[in-house]
């Protein structure tokens, strides 16, 4: 393939109107702003580079890494009326190896208070009171905090902030009724289907993974007599600034960014007294996600539920080899829903509704492929016979076909790749510094700084061939395919109002019924037949297999184009009269044709809409529009 829009992750031309990097013209407002003057970053500040960003971003970029080992992404906005901010540390519910829910009850507490500002609520009562909002969260890996103020405030809020990872109290006096909000938060999620699946689907995994942990917690689990040091114990030992990344927001210069980072964070130390590791969690995260496989597990839902997932366990995680992406061509040629797609054959014969692919659970060392079915009456009724058999059919045409043809891999990931491009480079949807921040932070834990940005699109990060089919990707791509053909090993999880496993069990925390059994021998025996039929093909070659070239792809070299109206001496009116211009009409048989060409945002885009007139569709006006 060609070079893409936007290669490499330099710092943006600054002018889309001259092309110079040293404009300073303010009339050529373009893509991205004027560079700022560099200056010697300040003491304990590492500079590793500006991530590559869209062509339609006019946000400046910096990520840099602290003394302490923090690493932390800058993002000047100019255009905010806010500035935010967000920390991740790496400690999260697979971490709560002495009492289930501590991390996430430990995220809660460190929100009462400081040696500095040792009042109750002192954060979150500033944070208030200067238009902002606060909030947290515990995954399995990871802990993540965030804000956003006025900007007046934000020297005062980052203070706040960051001496929750220095000198926090953990007061007494805050413990029981924090204890009581964590297990408050429990109690509203005790009918959330979501919540109910989940952690069934932990109660599934291997009983020596933390996986399996129950995450938030509530008074059962916390009611200790030692809690308080326990939590002081897991701060210790966990909240170390080498596994901590963090971002803030603002309009101010990417310079005053990287001294306010200091400020905030460059004091956060790893406590002496901590403990050296290597922790239980991260031994136990060397076993398998689930010791039990080819296995089926129902369980009665609250909602009228008719939902079927499929996992392949696989004994690797996919994480930090996001640049690689051959998951993607995969997730792709099996959740499609075009001809030769596995929905639109389970359509066709009255199965399910809807189908997605991907990945998940997806954890640092290990993950599984999953396919999710939303099914019909009639496809609850074969769940574990018709339905399964067409997955595994699936999965044999794509091996068939892209076998027969090695290029059809290639050509799918080119497709993807192109499509990345051009919705990053072109995207108008621009979120809001609240909700950059905790993005940013936690996307660093995962990738290199300079894909930061488009971590989520692998064929623009650097690594792995970049945007080519690379031996890597292929490689990856046929242990992925070979690890999906293998049907004793999968493990089946079912929302069902109408069980056929005995659902006598009572889960522990959400009190979802539930059950299990064994794949039969005849099941996994069909699920290779149909993998056979699939990979020979007697079913005829449209029938299922790989997506068809999409002729809508865009070009690989996608171009912002150019905005006379920027450079007008009086730009808001020659905005306003591009955009007041009248569309041109034609008419061309039975068809009347409005049509105007974009001469605002410069765009690769067109939007199209059509209204149809016809007798069938009912009175509609005097024209008879429907």
């Amino acid at each position: 393939m060609s070079a893409l829009p936007g290669a490499g992750w330099a710092e943006p031309k600054c002018c889309v109107v001259c092309d110079r990097e040293d404009c300073e013209d303010a009339a050529h407002s373009g893509v991205a702003p004027a560079k700022e003057k560099d200056a010697p970053p300040p003491d304990g500040v590492e500079r590793l580079c500006a991530p590559r960003s869209s062509l339609s971003d006019d946000r400046t970029y910096r990520v840099v890494r602290l003394a302490n080992g923090i690493t932390v992404a800058l993002v000047r906005d100019e255009a905010t009326d806010k500035a935010a901010a967000a920390l991740c540390a790496g400690i999260g519910a697979y971490s709560d190896t002495d009492a289930a829910g501590l991390a996430h009850f430990l995220e809660h507490m460190l929100f009462q208070g400081t040696k500095t500002y040792p009042e109750d609520n002192a954060y979150k009562q500033y944070v208030a009171r200067h238009g902002g909002s606060t909030n947290a969260s515990t995954s399995g890996e990871r802990t993540t905090f965030q804000f956003d103020v006025v900007d007046a405030a934000f020297e005062g809020a980052l203070d706040r902030f960051g001496r929750f990872f220095v000198e926090p109290l953990l007061l007494e006096t805050c413990v029981e009724r924090e204890m009581h909000a964590v297990d408050a938060e429990h109690s509203k999620n005790l009918n959330d289907d979501g919540r109910r699946a989940y952690q069934v689907l932990r109660e599934s995994a291997n009983s020596a993974h933390p996986f399996k942990n129950f995450s938030t917690g509530c008074l059962e689990t916390l009611k200790l007599p030692d809690v308080r040091d326990r939590l002081l114990r897991l701060w210790k030992d966990r909240y170390d600034p080498a596994s901590m990344t963090a971002c803030l927001v603002a309009a101010r210069p990417l310079a005053d960014l990287e001294n306010l980072a200091v400020e905030a964070f460059g004091g956060i130390r790893r406590d002496a007294d901590a403990s050296p590791g290597p922790f239980e969690e991260e031994k136990m995260a060397r076993e398998p996600l689930f010791s039990r496989t080819g296995i089926i597990h129902e369980r009665v839902p609250v909602r009228q539920l008719r939902s079927l997932r499929v996992l392949w366990p696989l004994p690797f995680g996919l994480r930090k080899t996001y640049a690689n992406g051959a998951e993607r061509v995969v997730s792709h040629a099996l959740g499609h829903e075009g001809p030769k797609s596995l929905l639109a054959r389970l359509k066709k014969e009255g199965l399910a509704h809807a189908l997605s692919f991907g990945v998940g659970p997806a954890l640092e060392h290990s993950c599984c492929l999953a396919l999710s079915l939303d099914l019909t009456e009639a496809g609850e009724a074969a769940r574990y016979g018709r339905v399964l058999e067409l997955a595994f059919e699936a999965v044999g045409a794509l091996g068939r076909d892209t076998r027969v043809d090695p290029r059809v891999a290639r050509r799918l990931w080119d497709e993807l790749v192109v499509i990345d491009a051009a919705t990053f480079d072109f995207s108008l949807t621009k979120s809001s510094a609240y909700s950059t921040a905790p993005r940013l932070a936690r996307a660093l834990h995962d990738c290199e700084p300079r894909d930061v940005l488009c971590y989520y699109r692998s064929g623009l990060c650097d690594g792995d061939g970049g945007a080519e089919w690379s031996p890597a990707r292929s490689a990856l791509f046929a242990t992925l395919l070979h690890a999906l053909t293998k049907a004793e090993t999968i493990v089946v999880h079912c929302a069902t109002k109408a069980p056929r496993v005995e659902t006598t069990t009572k889960e522990r925390w959400y009190g979802v019924e539930h059950g299990a059994r064994d794949l039969s021998d005849d099941e996994i025996a069909a699920c290779r037949a149909a993998l056979e039929r699939g990979q020979s093909g007697e079913n005829g070659p449209e029938d299922l297999g790989a997506p068809e070239p999409n002729p809508y792809a865009p070009e690989a070299n996608l171009e912002r184009r150019p905005t006379p109206w920027k450079v007008a001496a009086d730009p808001t009116n020659a905005r306003r009269a591009a955009a007041a211009a009248p569309p041109r009409f034609f008419r061309s048989g039975g068809v009347d044709c409005w049509w105007k060409a974009d001469a605002v945002f410069g765009q690769p885009k067109a939007y199209v809409t059509a209204k149809i007139a016809a007798p069938a569709l009912g009175n509609g006006g005097p024209a008879g529009w429907g």
